[in-house]
């Protein structure tokens, strides 16, 4: 007769059991979780294809989100150039029909001025547009505040700006121009001449000084008890045998003589040489002396009056003095420093405090964008040059614009190179609009839709994959998981009735 039990055969039952309980907990773990494992070991077959799949959709979600946030600034850089856009053909409309109307009375000019004045702030809060602390017109300089023009009132840049010795720059290199020199030691010296333009000569800093554009204005500061500083418009650099040198745009009288020139004074009349004879202008003392006496007589101290027909005088000039044969003018000229040679620095500011550095964003592992728009965008800067020189010139002044109607014509010029791609190419300008700069914000703005949408299928495709290795079947795990549990049922139910059999139920 065979023993009924035994130590070993125990065992091998607790083992069997223990194995069972281990599915048991198994499967519970995996319907808890819904993953066929908690680990790579327990798929160690799939784990290439998971990990691969696991990396793919990372990168996706990755780019997803970077695109996410590019479709922010795009949003609002669009939204941005639609502003300028509007703006800058709501101010050409307006100065295309007072500047019809010629000569310009006091109203129009102020009411052109005050639209011009506008027009640059809406322009510059535009082109500061900040989105999440990073500003979208600053090139890769996202953290400084790209424009700034200066625009306090317009009373203000109208001081600053005089639209006459101290013009808004007329030219794109001028009106960008930044920078500041200051070798140190004594480098400048002035020179005025009677007969000609003033120059600055330089000793130093010669390169940077051939560099400075024409139409540049520049700032001269730090020279001794301040009696050379001041603000000028560079005429132009050369060099000659004394070496680097500036001239400047100055409000003044050259030499001439015998000159058959016209003065046109406010209230519209014309002082002809048949009532003048000829007449002479003195470069050092800024005077013009008529042959005839008492030819000036009733131009009152003050007044604006304006030359023409000369060789090098012409131009309008407000009267500091007359005595009725000999008017001296209230000048801006540039002193003299009797080949003394000065400390003192050099300067120009322009509207532009960005670089032109470009982001590149990369919308999918296949297309990159080149983000490289920026303030100083031929059509903002265009158009930004156009408002400033309506702006410019107080009324009453050498620089009125009533007195300078041709600045009308140039912005509208400008205005319109910087709205329509078919306008005509104006001289000496960058090619450059706003609809081009629209047109390439929209460009970039599909290619981001286009890639988030293949990334969000692309996602969709791999999350199911990831699902078919790592996710359970629920039905399957809970059928077998309750088939494990009634063995195990089963399995204390036979342990337990063998362990009470014994010999004596035998006897």
């Amino acid at each position: 007769m065979e023993r009924i039990s035994a130590f070993a055969s125990a065992n091998y039952l607790s083992q069997l059991i223990g194995k069972t309980q281990a599915r048991i907990n198994e499967g519970q773990t995996q319907l808890a979780s819904e993953k066929v494992s908690q680990d790579y070991a327990g798929i160690a077959g799939d784990t290439r294809r998971l990990l691969s799949a696991e990396n793919a959709r990372t990168m996706a979600t990755r780019f997803q989100q970077n695109n996410t946030l590019m479709k922010v600034d795009l949003g609002a850089a669009d939204l941005a150039v639609q502003s300028i856009d509007t703006t800058a053909r709501e101010f050409r409309a307006a100065l295309i029909e007072q500047g019809n109307s010629q000569p310009l009375d006091a109203a129009q000019v102020a009411t052109l001025q005050a639209s011009a004045f506008r027009a640059l702030g809406e322009m510059q809060n535009a082109l500061n547009t900040k989105v999440d602390g990073r500003y979208l017109f600053a090139g890769g300089s996202t953290t400084t505040r790209p424009v700034d023009l200066g625009l306090s009132n317009l009373e203000d840049f109208q001081t600053r700006y005089d639209g006459r010795a101290n013009a808004y720059p007329e030219s794109r290199d001028a009106s960008l121009a930044s920078f500041s020199l200051a070798p140190g030691g004594n480098w400048l010296s002035f020179e005025a001449d009677a007969a000609a333009p003033s120059r600055i000569r330089v000793s130093a800093a010669t390169a940077e000084v051939e560099a400075i554009a024409a139409g540049t204005r520049i700032t001269i500061g730090g020279t001794p008890a301040s009696g050379y500083d001041g603000s000028f418009v560079v005429r132009s650099v050369g060099q000659d045998a004394q070496g680097t040198y500036i001239e400047v745009e100055e409000e003044r009288f050259y030499d001439e003589a015998a000159a058959a020139g016209t003065l046109s004074v406010a209230n519209g009349a014309q002082l002809t040489p048949a009532a003048t004879g000829t007449l002479t202008f003195d470069g050092t003392a800024n005077t013009v002396t008529a042959a005839t006496a008492d030819a000036f007589a009733g131009i009152a101290v003050g007044s604006l009056f304006t030359v023409s027909g000369t060789g090098s005088n012409d131009g309008v000039f407000e009267v500091a003095a007359n005595n009725g044969t000999a008017i001296s003018i209230v000048a801006h000229t540039l002193p003299d420093s009797a080949g003394t040679a000065v400390a003192g620095t050099l300067a120009a500011e322009g509207y532009y405090a960005g670089d032109t550095i470009g982001r590149v964003h990369a919308a999918d592992t296949e297309r990159t964008l080149d983000m490289s728009l920026n303030g100083a965008d031929p059509a903002f800067e265009k158009a930004l040059r156009a408002m400033a020189m309506i702006a410019e010139g107080a009324p009453g002044t050498t620089g009125d614009l009533a007195l300078h109607p041709e600045r009308i014509a140039k912005a509208i010029d400008l205005l319109n190179s910087a709205i329509d791609p078919a306008a005509a190419p104006v001289a000496g300008e960058k090619t450059g609009n706003l609809a081009a700069v629209q047109m390439d914000i929209g460009f970039q703005q599909v290619v981001v839709d286009e890639s988030m949408n293949r990334q969000q299928d692309l996602i969709a495709s791999l999350e199911t994959q990831i699902g078919s290795i790592e996710n359970v079947d629920p039905y399957e795990t809970i059928t077998r998981l309750l088939d494990d549990s009634r063995a195990l049922e089963a399995s204390y139910q036979a342990v337990s009735r063998i362990r009470q059999l014994s010999l004596v139920n035998y006897l």
